[in-house]
């Protein structure tokens, strides 16, 4: 089945609910000559790629709606009733993909996933979700991550309860985080890293290479306050990650020397989502699903 087959029925295109990604990708400037111009390009282009292998936004490899338009990306699932999770469950898991794999190609994403009505087909993207996702990554967003909207953080909490138990293992702990002002994003470290015992040593490296690519961009902007703050969210954010897989890493290498440790930190709090969910009994609703 295309991706698009979901948005057309006997009377034509159709709109349904559906989770809906908006990305953009920080860092890509204009060029101040042809030669710039040229190796700007190679290096979207590159980090692109990484992208789209990472986050399956291969439009010939993908069961999502994608539409790549300059440096923005929209992704889309429908929701499908019988399995409510796996639409908001996959776009996370992907939109946390992108921002690794950017990221280390040294272009920070933001964005925001919504949940409502949208339609899609091979020309046009369209419907009231993406345009609060597009909303929503300019005006809360901020920094470097990908915001929920209400209707996605509402059901990402029904899902961790309903579905999984309110359990500690629950997929949306480490996939989702909230900061002190109750914005619930993508833990892209959290959703994107591993650390079995294959796994933590390429992981390790990635959050050395992550820090590094912090702490260069936090001397680079030092003077440009509206850009060196969103670095200075990202180097919390980093530090919060590290303290919660400090004992996952201890075996590897000594957490501290991952840490950033801003010397002008921003001030904001992180937590993992559903930190005030209590597990349930094992009776709860869900666990023959």
């Amino acid at each position: 089945m295309e991706p698009y087959d979901a948005y057309q029925d006997d009377d034509g295109p159709t709109l349904r609910e559906s989770v809906v990604l908006f990305l953009d990708l920080l860092g890509t400037t204009d060029p101040r000559t042809d030669q710039e111009a040229q190796q700007s390009l190679e290096n979207v282009h590159e980090a692109l790629e990484r992208a789209r292998d990472w986050g399956g936004s291969d439009r010939a490899d993908t069961s999502c709606v994608v539409s790549w338009f300059s440096d923005n990306l929209g992704m889309a699932l429908p929701v499908d009733a019988d399995a409510a999770d796996e639409a908001l469950g996959t776009i996370i898991t992907n939109a946390a993909a992108h921002q690794a794999a950017l990221t280390l190609s040294g272009f920070p994403a933001r964005g925001a996933i919504a949940v409502g009505l949208f339609y899609a087909d091979e020309e046009l993207l369209y419907g009231a979700a993406l345009n609060r996702a597009v909303a929503l990554e300019k005006s809360r967003a901020i920094y470097p991550r990908v915001v929920l909207d209400e209707a996605a953080a509402r059901a990402a909490r029904e899902h961790l309860i309903e579905i999984y138990g309110g359990g500690l293992t629950a997929p949306h702990r480490a996939q989702l985080a909230v900061d002190s002002d109750g914005v619930t994003f993508v833990n892209y470290l959290g959703s994107a890293l591993d650390f079995d015992d294959e796994q933590a040593p390429l992981n390790a490296r990635f959050l050395r290479q992550h820090r590094k690519f912090i702490i260069e961009r936090l001397t680079r902007f030092d003077g440009e306050p509206h850009i060196h703050d969103k670095f200075r969210w990202l180097a919390g954010y980093h530090d919060w990650y590290i303290q919660t897989v400090a004992a996952e890493l201890a075996p590897v290498l000594d957490p501290d020397t991952l840490q950033v440790r801003c010397s002008r930190p921003l001030g904001v709090r992180f937590s993992a989502f559903g930190d005030d969910v209590k597990p349930l009994e094992d009776d709860w609703p869900g666990r023959d699903r």
